[in-house]
């Protein structure tokens, strides 16, 4: 994979993640105040891959520190892989269990492969695309009141 190295496919923001459900829903800025106590709100750094074969364009959500300004290895070792090394080398993500933290492996095929085929399309499409209307951006949302017990 290859981490786009234009900063403006990158968003930081903050994001409803229902683990059990394997969906991760965009939160609109205006109610983030109204969901800091949620265990569920969090802020993240959202950046546009790019893997092999194929070329497949898809967003990285990776966790931000929080309020307290912490973060487990496992989110600031994937900052540092998508930044130092996904950014500059095709590399293989690794989970190693044993360190509590993602590896980057720099692919060998790295010079002959060159650069990623990057879209063409604006990055808010990618969002728009990824995200397929998981976007909250009202307290009476069905994922919010859910969350609430009012369903």
């Amino acid at each position: 994979m290859r981490t786009h190295p234009d900063q403006s496919y990158r968003l930081q923001t903050c994001v409803v993640e229902l683990k059990e459900d394997g969906e991760t829903y965009l939160v609109d800025r205006a109610l983030w105040g109204d969901l800091v106590a949620e265990n569920t709100f969090g802020p993240r750094v959202l950046i546009t891959t790019v893997s092999r074969p194929g070329n497949v364009i898809s967003v990285w959500s990776i966790r931000l520190p929080g309020a307290d300004g912490k973060l487990d290895e496992w989110n600031r070792s994937a900052l540092e892989i998508a930044n130092d090394y996904a950014a500059k080398s095709w590399v293989r993500v690794v989970s190693n269990r044993a360190l509590g933290a993602y590896e980057a492996h720099i692919a060998p095929s790295t010079d002959t492969w060159g650069e990623p085929q990057w879209p063409a399309e604006k990055f808010e499409d990618i969002l728009r695309r990824a995200f397929k209307g998981r976007f909250i951006n009202s307290l009476d949302h069905p994922v919010l009141k859910r969350l609430r017990g009012e369903d």
